[in-house]
């Protein structure tokens, strides 16, 4: 006897489509339309955050440029300074800039995710 998934019609286009089965494949289409639109929303919030990450490296870069410039410019003024008064304030400075410079790397550090 022949298998009778084939005498049923499954294997080509009936003349008369079921309608539960029509009904079953218009809702798969619009389940997989409503993924395919998401996964476009999802690629575009992804490009957006990828481009948000690429503005903060240069934010950060920059700020370590700032830093390490401030830095070299307080070392340079101390070098100069042979009044105590005067050597003890930059040194102040110095410590201050450096503790700015700490907390940042260290904000970073406590901000990003392990891998």
């Amino acid at each position: 006897m022949p298998n009778d998934w084939f005498t049923h019609g499954f294997c080509h286009a009936p003349s008369h489509p079921d309608p539960d089965l029509q009904r079953e494949l218009g809702q798969i289409f619009n389940a997989l339309t409503a993924i395919l639109t998401n996964q476009v929303k999802i690629m575009a919030t992804i490009d957006d955050v990828v481009s948000e990450v690429a503005a903060q490296s240069t934010v950060i870069d920059s700020l370590d440029t700032l830093l390490t410039n401030i830095a070299a410019q307080i070392a340079a003024l101390k070098s100069t300074q042979t009044d105590p008064a005067t050597a003890a304030k930059i040194d102040a400075l110095a410590t201050s800039v450096q503790a700015n410079s700490d907390r940042i790397s260290a904000d970073v550090v406590k901000n990003t995710p392990a891998a």
